[in-house]
Order: C-alpha cells, then structure tokens, then sequence
C-alpha cells in the first residue's frame, strides 16, 4: 500500500486529488494539507510514501527539510504544475 498526503490551498481541489486517489486499490490518502508548513508537520505524524504538492503552494520551501539544506529522507515530493489559463 503507498501512503499520500495531497496539499493544496484549495480544499475542493484536496478533495478531488483525494478521491481519485483512493479509488486506486493499492493507495491511501492518509492526510491532506493546505500549506507546505501544514504538509511537514503531517508528513512527521503519518510518515507517507508519497506528497502531492501544487507548485505555488504557499510555505513551499518548508517541504526542503528542517535546516533548508537536505531533502526529506522520505517521502517522495510529487510537484503539480502551476496551470496557466491562455
């Protein structure tokens, strides 16, 4: 089973990236988040495989780790694109 956190300011959004998620058998949204700074404290509680994170989520640079130097040993970081209207 692969364990995720979705973080994204929007809650609808979280929702949604949620529910498709867990419609796959072999994943478990465990948390969500609405900031970079919410998805570390969560990440330390539910130690997930994998976050979700939209690119211009605020508190973003928190996801490098406590000293800002070293990546998080775990989880993988999964970067959404900013989507641009044309």
């Amino acid at each position: 089973m692969v364990t995720v956190i979705v973080a994204h300011e929007h809650r609808l959004v979280r929702q949604a990236l949620s529910k498709i998620l867990s419609l796959q058998s072999h994943i478990s949204v465990v948390a969500d988040a609405s900031s970079g700074a919410e998805a570390m404290k969560k990440a330390e509680q539910f130690s997930p495989d994998v976050i979700v994170v939209d690119s211009s989520l605020t508190g973003l640079e928190d996801m490098s780790g406590a000293d800002g130097d070293q990546p998080m040993p775990k989880p993988e970081v999964v970067v959404l694109p900013r989507h641009r209207s044309i």
